[in-house]
């Protein structure tokens, strides 16, 4: 189905029409609905238990850091520390990617 450029429908309700007019199918419209509802609570987990993770982390290095008895220890500490969260935030943003990605092709025509 193709999109009809400067068709007008009678009834601005009428999704069937409306549907046509841009040359879509109710069917297609669905599905890409669909695809993006899933994507969007795969999102959702994923950050969730992202975050869940992150946190558990960050609070055992302020404990760490806590024990710490010389400037060296906590400069090794934090610096340890950076490094593993820059990595899993760019694991992470690698991940929610795929998500998107793969979300986007489940919605495709």
């Amino acid at each position: 189905m193709t999109a009809q450029p400067g068709k007008t429908v009678a009834n601005p309700f009428d999704m069937q029409a409306l549907l046509e007019a841009n040359g879509c199918s109710a069917e297609s419209t669905e599905r890409a609905y669909r695809a993006w509802a899933e994507g969007i609570g795969r999102v959702q987990d994923e950050t969730a238990q992202f975050l869940k993770n992150r946190a558990t982390e960050d609070f055992a290095a302020v404990e760490k850091l806590a024990r710490c008895a010389t400037l060296p220890q906590m400069v090794e500490l934090q610096t340890g520390y950076a490094i593993k969260a820059l990595s899993d935030f760019v694991s992470e943003g690698q991940k929610l990617g795929a998500i998107f990605s793969d979300t986007v092709r489940k919605s495709a025509p």
